[in-house]
């Protein structure tokens, strides 16, 4: 479970909680279903995925959100689905993309996954229903001994003047904290509820 706040001009606000449940499926084809539950003021936000047990490739994703529900069926590069908004008229979604990518709402496990390095780097391809397909590149800042573990902080550049800064403990591959800016002084915070 996680605290999500928003710092503001160096004040902080607690504006819901992030309730993260990843449970690994075994058996013939092994997955990983995801479960993120996003409690704020506006409403819930429910976000199920299954991914690929091995590669992290998605299989599918069911968004349930105060606005809209998302449902996506992902088969290698094609994506297939619907967005449905609370009101108005639902947008198909049939597309192949020129790669295979991530799910967005998974980005972090692939980070998590990629064996880093201090000074170590890569990209990470995710695909968007807003955003369609697009990269974040991905850079280790630095590597901290704490216990037996290193807490791993990586930078994931989101756009061209705008980071993302993620901890998590390189031997459990745990997310301990995400900062990432959302306007110029401004950033949503998500910490692991001690």
């Amino acid at each position: 479970e996680y605290v999500l706040s928003i710092v503001r001009d160096g004040e902080e606000q607690i504006i819901g909680s992030v309730i993260d449940e990843i449970l690994p499926i075994r058996g013939n084809d092994p997955v990983i279903r995801r479960v993120q539950t996003v409690h704020r003021s506006g409403g819930v936000s429910v976000d199920s995925t299954v991914s690929d047990a091995q590669t992290l490739a998605p299989r599918w994703h069911n968004g349930v959100q105060p606005q809209r529900m998302v449902f996506l069926e992902f088969d290698g590069a094609r994506v297939r689905g619907m967005v449905t908004p609370r009101t108005g008229t639902p947008r198909l979604i049939d597309t192949t993309l020129a790669d295979a990518a991530f799910d967005s709402s998974n980005w972090d496990l692939a980070v998590r996954a990629l064996p880093l390095e201090e000074g170590d780097a890569a990209i990470v391809q995710l695909y968007d229903v807003d955003q369609q397909l697009h990269r974040y590149n991905i850079r280790v800042a630095d590597r901290e001994l704490r216990g037996k573990s290193y807490i791993v902080h990586v930078i994931v550049q989101l756009g061209r003047n705008n980071e993302a800064h993620v901890w998590f403990d390189d031997v459990t591959r745990t997310l301990l904290r995400i900062e990432t800016p959302i306007q110029p002084g401004v950033v949503l915070k998500q910490v692991l509820k001690a």
